[in-house]
């Protein structure tokens, strides 16, 4: 690369105030949930929430910067008996996420139900897929170099040399670059109204489930 040799390495929880700015370049929602400039990011508590589910988390690191990063899940990876244990855990998250301090929540309640709603939908509209991208990232001033491609690239290695048959992502078409998918060969299997991502771009968004079919491939 014209900027430094690329690298890539596990993410380790050093790592999360880095992940969380890149989160915040690629979502800016501070603001809009009423955070001051000096207080830690609303996205620690995503990425974090993010890591809860994940098998796979690589970073992409350029001249000892971390530039992009993927968080990805492989069914066959996922420990026995974690699924209890991740709902809990992702609840708590989510709690930590909506409040700037303890227990007082910043977003108005109806918008909370929204949220919840989400959750449901995602759920509910989830594709027939054994691995997934739970959350990919590149840094504004490296994108259209090859980053995010590669780090896809790893991880649908990864998944396939465990037998995995299919990745789905969930996407939207406001702050979200859905048309990467598309051009990798992803295929748009649902769309409907995303409560979240509406609510941050205050305009009307839509969810997208892509797969990819590893067979295909």
């Amino acid at each position: 690369m014209d900027d430094g040799e690329l690298a890539f390495r596990k993410y380790e929880p050093s790592d999360l105030k880095r992940c969380a700015e890149l989160a915040e370049q690629a979502w800016p929602v501070s603001e809009k949930m009423g955070k001051d400039p000096g207080e830690p990011s609303v996205m620690q508590p995503w990425i974090e929430s993010s890591q809860l589910s994940a098998t796979w988390s690589e970073l992409a690191i350029v001249s000892g910067e971390v530039v992009g990063f993927l968080f990805g899940m492989v069914e066959s990876q996922k420990p026995k008996g974690a699924g209890f244990k991740e709902i809990s855990d992702q609840l708590w998250m989510f709690r930590r996420f909506l409040s700037s301090d303890a227990g007082r929540f910043e977003i108005p309640f109806k918008t909370l139900l929204g949220f919840l709603f989400m959750e449901f939908k995602l759920t509910v509209n989830r594709p027939k897929a054994d691995a997934e991208i739970i959350l990919l990232i590149v840094d504004s001033r490296f994108r259209g170099k090859g980053i995010g491609k590669t780090l896809v690239d790893r991880f649908v290695k990864a998944a396939r040399e465990a037998n995995s048959h299919a990745i789905a992502v969930y996407t939207d078409d406001k702050s979200s670059n859905w048309r990467f998918y598309e051009i990798y060969g992803f295929r748009k299997v649902s769309t409907f109204y995303d409560n979240i991502s509406s609510y941050f771009a205050v305009e009307h968004a839509n969810a997208i489930y892509y797969v990819l079919d590893l067979a295909a491939k």
